[in-house]
């Protein structure tokens, strides 16, 4: 199990590679004044939530799918994988970013840090839904089939998600105390319970997959 992701790992380290750099770029143009400090938390997620999808492509350019069904973790082995693949990737991108936004807050005190946090939070939700909302087709249709569904999904999810956060935050409803305090742990049983779900979808799906 541990080798398949490790595989798909070092499959994606020269793009990995590629977006760090246009990560980088957005830090300079950040500490510059070009873009706001938020941008970063959402480019950084944006970017390496593509990630898992990128293997499913290099998979169907290698056939590998025939060759991994037949190894002894078959078929529920690998979704669990890419599945492992997705949280591990984005789970980095956000540790990097948590460290990259104490460090924007140490050096320009008037950055936000609460703020800057709530945004990688809303990043890092969005992009394991769209993840949760994609693997599942993924697997049913590939990459090159899927591609255009996944478009839309991306574009859906991130209404959803960043456009509560912006009525929120701009005093567009009134929550009271509590319930502002429970909506954070609700999001995560949200984001948990919908990759919880997509896992068994996925799972099912790919067991009546024709290879």
């Amino acid at each position: 199990m541990s080798g398949l992701v490790l595989k798909d790992l070092l499959v994606l380290r020269k793009q990995g590679r590629s977006y760090l750099l246009i990560i980088g770029i957005y830090m300079v143009l950040a500490f510059a004044g070009v873009f706001d400090y938020s941008i970063l938390s959402t480019m950084m997620v944006v970017l390496t939530m593509m990630l898992p999808m990128a293997t499913f492509s290099y998979d169907e350019l290698a056939r590998w799918d025939k060759f991994a069904a037949a190894m002894p973790v078959g078929r529920s082995g690998i979704v669990k994988a890419k599945y492992l693949t997705a949280f591990a990737v984005t789970g980095g991108a956000g540790l990097l970013c948590f460290v990259v936004n104490i460090i924007v807050a140490m050096i320009d005190q008037e950055a936000q840090l609460g703020a800057l946090m709530a945004v990688l939070g809303g990043s890092l939700g969005a992009g394991l839904l769209i993840n949760a909302a994609i693997l599942p087709l993924l697997f049913k249709y590939g990459a090159e089939k899927s591609r255009s569904i996944m478009m839309v999904v991306m574009l859906v999810v991130f209404i959803l998600v960043f456009g509560l956060v912006t009525v929120a935050g701009e005093g567009g409803f009134a929550v009271p105390n509590a319930m502002a305090a429970a909506i954070p742990w609700l999001a995560v049983l949200l984001v948990l319970g919908g990759f919880a779900f997509s896992y068994r979808v996925s799972q099912k799906l790919y067991a009546q997959k024709e290879l």
